[in-house]
């Protein structure tokens, strides 16, 4: 069954991976896509917070009647507060993690577009579009006392709090909380209130919906490490080397990506996720062939019961085949980019191979048009140019030649050594006339 998201409109054939919520005193259900869920669960809790309205009401108050004018101004500052108070449950998270010998890869604070990227600390971080939220990367290559390891890993975010919490009460302000979130600035309070919200919101035990799927948050972490079965154990030390190919590939340091892949399947030789990496790796160092066959390959084993990453697989060889100029393989490339189109239409690779392929095909408007979209879409500079590159492509086929030209450029700001940006400038060259 075919299900849309009532707001980005895209499509899919996985109805169980969207989300349907009724809105309050309206019988009409909306749909939602997971990107589309997750962007209205942030700006849910923006509201929640009702930050804005107590912004207003405290600046519109706080001269007629200061009592009340102050109380809503300090919940403002309170709700800023709670965002600040995010870093230091991360970091806390972060040094743990690190003194016990894991290896801390990124941490996220928010979610949606990325901001802004730097280091703090020495540990790499994100900051996204929504901040309501933050997520710390780490993993250790050795089952040696996991669980202890981990369980003071999870407990550091809420015990950093919890020092900011106790702090705050003994500042002499908080001896009479409530008489000094009404009389005036009341910074005791905000860190109160945040860090105590940060708590509870942490250690009450659910599950967090991401568009990668559900993890627990840190409440039911704690609850589950000391019983976290050895098999799962098992299962979650190949992540270290996912995790360290991922982050080389992501800066184009694509040997060392490679060398960290391969050894991850040294270790753990028949694990999926190192084995797509590598194919990936391989894709841009040229390997093309290799990379076409563990494709392939990881696509026959797969049950499809993962479906996201039978659609990624899909997608994958898709790509593969399109690099490899051999006669029948844009027929297989073109249904393999269909099915994965069909189920996971609001993921930028995904959208980008499939324009790809209406664009080898001629249906050259309809892969302009997803071309833009997973341009906009993509997170990463290297997804930017190649949507860039065959956009340029595209609009040479067209006889558009300035078009052509501006992208082009466009890609190569993006990335200069995306590998379609030789195609692109091949276009340019053997184009039929400009159109008028």
């Amino acid at each position: 069954m075919t299900v849309t998201c009532d707001i980005c409109k895209a499509t899919s054939d996985l109805e169980e991976t969207f989300f349907k919520k009724r809105k309050t005193f309206r019988l009409k259900i909306t749909t939602y896509c997971p990107v589309c869920w997750q962007k209205k669960r942030a700006s849910s809790i923006s509201s929640y917070f009702g930050w804005g309205i107590f912004l207003l009401i405290g600046i519109a108050f706080v001269v007629q009647d200061p009592q009340e004018g102050w109380l809503f101004l300090n919940l403002f500052f309170a709700g800023l507060t709670t965002l600040l108070m995010i870093i230091p449950h991360e970091l806390g998270h972060a040094f743990a993690a690190k003194w016990l010998g894991n290896q801390v890869f990124r941490i996220v604070l928010g979610n949606g577009r990325i901001l802004k990227t730097g280091k703090m600390f020495g540990f790499a971080y994100e900051i996204r579009q929504f901040p309501f939220l933050g997520l710390t990367y780490c993993f250790s290559k050795s089952s040696r006392w996991y669980r202890l390891k981990r369980f003071s890993i999870v407990v550091a975010g809420p015990v950093a709090n919890l020092c900011f919490f106790l702090l705050a009460l003994r500042i002499p302000q908080s001896d009479n909380l409530i008489h000094s979130l009404t009389r005036s600035p009341s910074p005791a309070g905000w860190l109160i209130l945040a860090n105590g919200w940060i708590l509870a919101v942490n250690l009450l035990p659910y599950r967090l919906n991401l568009p990668d799927g559900k993890i627990p948050n840190d409440g039911l972490s704690l609850l589950m490490m000391p019983f976290l079965p050895k098999r799962a154990i098992e299962e979650i030390l190949p992540l270290y080397y996912v995790f360290e190919g991922f982050e080389f590939l992501r800066n184009q340091k694509y040997a060392k990506a490679k060398s960290s892949y391969l050894q991850g399947l040294a270790r753990h030789s028949e694990y999926p996720l190192l084995r797509n990496g590598l194919g990936v790796v391989q894709l841009e160092m040229g390997e093309v062939e290799e990379a076409r066959t563990i494709f392939a390959q990881l696509l026959d084993q797969s049950d499809a019961t993962n479906k996201l990453f039978h659609a990624l697989l899909q997608n994958n060889l898709a790509y593969a085949h399109l690099l490899v100029d051999r006669q029948g393989l844009l027929e297989e490339a073109d249904n393999l980019s269909a099915e994965a189109f069909r189920s996971f239409p609001w993921l930028p690779s995904i959208t980008n191979t499939r324009a790809i392929v209406l664009v080898e095909s001629g249906e050259l408007d309809k892969g302009i048009a997803l071309l833009k979209q997973a341009m906009e879409e993509s997170e990463e500079f290297r997804g930017k140019a190649v949507n860039a590159a065959y956009l340029a492509i595209a609009e040479a086929r067209k006889g558009k030649q300035e078009s052509a030209k501006q992208y082009l450029v466009m890609a190569r700001q993006f990335d200069e050594n995306c590998p379609w940006i030789q195609e692109a400038q091949k276009e340019l060259l053997h184009m039929p006339s400009p159109a008028n």
